[in-house]
């Protein structure tokens, strides 16, 4: 897996970066858009999830472990694809969902229906809300953020 953490940490760092458009933040996340094949012609168009605190990688592991969980299952298509991750979990890479007004409510509502009747979470999903799901071009309405970790089990 390419570990490409020190140059996007150096970009995302420096004073005036034509390279990342920051689009949203969290507790303990930046979120950025890749604006240049700088980093190769696979990344243009990413998005860039960058842990503010080392501590703070926890999320993003988690995240990798949620997307391990479903990637090969039916709800893959109802996650943005995590495309790959810094070694240390610094960074993810996923695809980009835009944002879209239109999803509000109906669509979300099915989607998070479908999700939390076949996944079995011990602690339950968390954070499942509108500015959680984005439009993906392929696979439309998904969730983009889903830290949840690997602890839930796929109902088959």
């Amino acid at each position: 897996m390419l570990d490409i953490a020190g140059e996007l940490e150096r970009v995302i760092n420096s004073v005036r970066n034509e390279h990342l458009t920051k689009i949203g933040s969290g507790l303990n996340r930046n979120v950025y858009r890749i604006n240049t094949d700088k980093f190769g012609d696979q990344y243009k168009g990413k998005v860039v999830k960058y842990a503010q605190r080392k501590p703070t990688i926890q999320d993003n592991r988690r995240e990798f472990q949620t997307w391990m969980s479903v990637k090969g299952t039916r709800l893959e298509e109802k996650f943005c694809p995590i495309r790959d991750r810094s070694q240390n979990f610094e960074f993810l890479i996923m695809d980009y969902a835009r944002p879209d007004s239109t999803y509000k409510r109906g669509g979300i509502e099915d989607t998070q229906e479908k999700i939390e009747n076949e996944f079995k979470l011990g602690d339950g999903i968390h954070d499942l809300h509108d500015a959680n799901f984005g439009y993906h071009d392929k696979y439309g309405l998904v969730v983009i953020d889903y830290p949840w970790g690997g602890d839930f089990v796929h109902e088959s």
